[in-house]
């Protein structure tokens, strides 16, 4: 028994099982977090190779067709060849993850999240078997629910990946979910946002803790704490008091609660509060505007969309917008080029969409601070603040120099979507300290 433990292979990492992304977070071999981002996308694909393309130019998240083979589980998970992220959006009959199918009774977020876990082992150098602790969020009211333990118990046991194309064709690799029954569920499933303060507040560099450059109050866990977490298709607020979560005000918001009329804000009722929601309406807008050009220049037209999807949109029209806030410009414009369309300007149809959702997310994360009105440390941490930036920073402080809430330090603004997957992975360092120590002892592999 001895002999075999020190000849264990770990991994460890936290997985953030998005509705639109699966974010893995993981100590490399040198001690030090690296991320992953998978699309919550899968396919059924054939046993042979599809020419995907398997060059080493490819990113190792690029191209994935795998076969699946569980092993000792409860069978939920089912086996078989799939194209997973970016080539299943690509294939005939892609299965995305969708709003009315819950994270724990769900294919796509539960074989995307080993994929990654996989490529994230591969990318250490690792084969053969490979022990992960598991250490996963599930949005708050499905922890309420008693989900955890299902989606736990769905993950327990062996998964045996073969990479039939892409980066690492032909690697097999088998990973291995690491549950101590005698621990609490609680230690492996996280509500979702609880950990961000873990995420935002630390770093781990060569295997030690690392504070960031943020308020001692948010990462304390002897003070309580809200926590605003606004997603790809929620937003998850979590209230932390001296005994632990408050379920009665930690609330999973998809939509803009009827309260909001009591503050003169009806016009908000209703509307989605999703960042995925923002993103698809902004493509719309532009699509639009781009298509008007064309026209108005009578150029040809062979497709209403000009990007491949969210992700693309985002780093072509709005990261560079969100990247000028950050460097200190006030009203950065958005102007950019597409095909024959030159120097179009967008500011005028894409900021106030922008402001809005900025605005939905301030007024929800007050909305709770008044429920929870003695909680004076307050943070808003995640994907959308991206999204929501100008508004959130512009009304961050009161007149009378009064802070309302930590944002993400600039400098951790464009990790802010790998928050609650850091968080999770800090979460699995503080409880594994034996697997650290092992780690430790492992040669980095160059």
């Amino acid at each position: 028994m001895g002999k075999n433990a020190e000849n264990v292979q770990y991994l460890l990492s936290g997985g953030d099982a998005g509705n639109t992304n699966i974010k893995i977070s993981y100590l490399n071999n040198s001690g030090d977090i690296e991320d992953l981002i998978i699309p919550t996308t899968i396919a059924k694909a054939p046993s042979h190779i599809s020419d995907l393309g398997s060059s080493k130019a490819f990113n190792p998240t690029d191209n994935i067709h795998i076969l699946l083979k569980p092993i000792d589980t409860d069978g939920f998970i089912k086996g078989g060849y799939y194209y997973v992220g970016q080539a299943a959006k690509l294939s005939d009959n892609p299965i995305e993850a969708q709003d009315s199918i819950h994270k724990h009774d769900s294919q796509p977020h539960m074989i995307a999240l080993i994929t990654g876990e996989a490529i994230a082992a591969l990318n250490k150098g690792l084969e053969g078997t490979v022990a992960v602790p598991p250490s996963y969020g599930l949005p708050v009211e499905l922890v309420k629910s008693g989900a955890s333990a299902s989606f736990l118990n769905r993950l327990k046991g062996s998964f045996e990946l073969t990479f039939i194309d892409g980066f690492y064709k032909e690697k097999t690799i088998t990973i291995k979910h690491e549950v101590d029954e005698n621990r609490p569920v609680r230690a492996y499933i996280h509500a979702e946002a609880t950990k961000a303060g873990l995420g935002l507040g630390f770093d781990i560099k060569e295997f030690e803790l690392a504070e960031n450059n943020v308020d001692e109050s948010i990462v304390d866990p002897e003070q309580p704490l809200i926590i605003n977490d606004p997603g790809g298709v929620t937003c998850d607020i979590a209230v932390f008091e001296a005994n632990g979560i408050n379920p009665t005000l930690s609330t999973t918001y998809v939509e803009v609660p009827k309260e909001f009329e009591q503050a003169d804000l009806a016009t908000y009722v209703g509307k989605k509060v999703g960042g995925n929601h923002v993103v698809e309406t902004l493509q719309e807008i532009v699509n639009k505007a781009i298509i008007a050009v064309h026209k108005e220049n009578n150029l040809p037209i062979f497709s209403d969309s000009f990007f491949r999807d969210r992700a693309e949109f985002i780093d072509i029209v709005l990261k560079p917008y969100t990247e000028a806030l950050v460097k200190g410009e006030e009203q950065p414009k958005i102007v950019r080029s597409f095909g024959y369309v030159k120097d179009l300007d967008l500011t005028d149809i894409v900021v106030p969409v922008l402001d809005e959702y900025g605005e939905m997310i301030y007024y929800l994360n007050m909305f709770t601070r008044q429920k929870a009105s003695t909680i004076q440390n307050n943070m808003i941490a995640g994907g959308g603040v991206i999204l929501g930036y100008k508004v959130l920073r512009e009304r961050q402080q009161l007149p009378n120099g009064s802070k309302l809430y930590e944002l993400p330090p600039e400098d951790k603004l464009f990790i802010a979507i790998y928050i609650n997957s850091r968080g999770y992975l800090v979460e699995s360092f503080l409880n594994n300290p034996e697997i650290v120590e092992k780690l430790k002892k492992k040669p980095v592999k160059k």
